[in-house]
């Protein structure tokens, strides 16, 4: 039996959501620092992040530009809360959206590295005859430089990448048309972006749960098509006793 297994990349393989958190410490260090009497703590910055990157995802996708234009857009609406002039305002604008923009470094990627056990356990999947393709959120030229960069495309070469801008659903149900859906499966950390869209177009799913920045649904412990793992080396010891 050949299982076609899809992999999501960020925070399924590599390390991703450390990048804008840091980015979101190092915004309010700046507000904090910027603004007298500032008072908004950490977690007040984040809610109002939080709230405007959902909105510009819902407009615009998981585009590149979405979380440094949602910081650029909280500070806007801090400066006018506090009065600051056009001048310091466009001057912050550009320092706060450049540190939007840098999560997006190689140097970085290479930094932080691969999840523990990934090329392992791609490589022990290959081994066992298993299809690999992967389907993961956001700007096409910006997730196939991860790919490479993080040396993937061994596994994953061009015409197995699939790069949607937002929502995986469609994307899989084709992926899953040339074969019996119980012999396919969805490899993902995001119970919204990964796993329910997984269970719709009627395939299984190995979920992988991680510290998120947006905030998950509420995960269905006793769905029969879902495999709960804590890590991803962890699909080398459960792959042959897959349903």
């Amino acid at each position: 039996m050949v299982r076609k297994m899809i992999m999501d990349l960020d925070e399924t393989m590599i390390p991703t959501n450390h990048h804008y958190q840091n980015a979101l410490y190092n915004f309010h260090n700046f507000v904090a620092n910027t603004f007298d009497d500032f008072r908004y703590s950490f977690d007040d910055i984040s809610d109002k992040h939080i709230e405007r990157q959902l909105e510009l995802i819902k407009e615009f996708g998981f585009d590149t530009e979405v979380f440094a234009n949602s910081l650029k857009d909280v500070y806007l609406d801090i400066a006018k809360e506090f009065g600051v002039n056009s001048v310091e305002i466009i001057s912050g604008a550009n320092i706060v959206y450049n540190l939007g923009k840098s999560v997006f470094n190689e140097g970085k990627w290479l930094e932080a590295g691969l999840y523990s056990g990934v090329k392992d356990t791609l490589e022990f999947l290959i081994d066992q005859g298993a299809d690999l393709e992967m389907v993961t959120l956001g700007d096409d030229a910006m997730q196939r430089k991860k790919v490479e960069v993080m040396e993937l495309s061994q596994w994953f070469p061009e015409d197995k990448i699939h790069v949607v801008l937002r929502e995986k659903y469609e994307k899989i149900k084709e992926l899953s048309q040339d074969r019996d859906k119980k012999d396919i499966y969805f490899v993902g950390d995001s119970y919204k972006n990964d796993i329910l869209p997984s269970i719709k177009a009627g395939i299984n799913a190995i979920y992988i749960p991680r510290g998120k920045i947006l905030q998950d649904e509420v995960f269905d412990e006793s769905h029969l098509k879902i495999t709960r793992l804590a890590s991803f080396s962890d699909l080398r010891n459960i792959y042959n006793y897959l349903p």
